[in-house]
């Protein structure tokens, strides 16, 4: 299965790439588009250590991959969000 929201680190370009698949954005989603989606960038595997945060409106995703201007505080870190949809990747490239 194809993730529902992929988020990618672009160590190039230290930006934050959030992009919401092609079969989501097709169907009728529950949350308004107005909603607002959360993410946190923490320590690995500690969601209590918050390094950065960003956010995005799902009808802002529906439209286009969203990009954020971000440098990674360490070699590894984690991302957090609330759980919208079923399917989240995270990667480094």
């Amino acid at each position: 299965d194809d993730p529902d929201i992929h988020v990618q680190y672009n160590t190039k370009l230290n930006r934050m790439i959030i992009s919401m698949s092609e079969d989501l954005r097709d169907k009728k989603i529950r949350y308004k588009d107005e909603t607002e989606v959360y993410f946190l960038i923490t320590d690995y595997n500690d969601p209590y250590i918050v390094y950065e945060t960003f956010s995005t409106k799902l009808g802002d995703l529906k439209k286009n991959p969203q990009s954020v201007a971000f440098k990674s505080p360490k070699e590894k870190f984690s991302v957090f969000t609330r759980r919208l949809f079923k399917n989240y990747v995270f990667e480094i490239q």
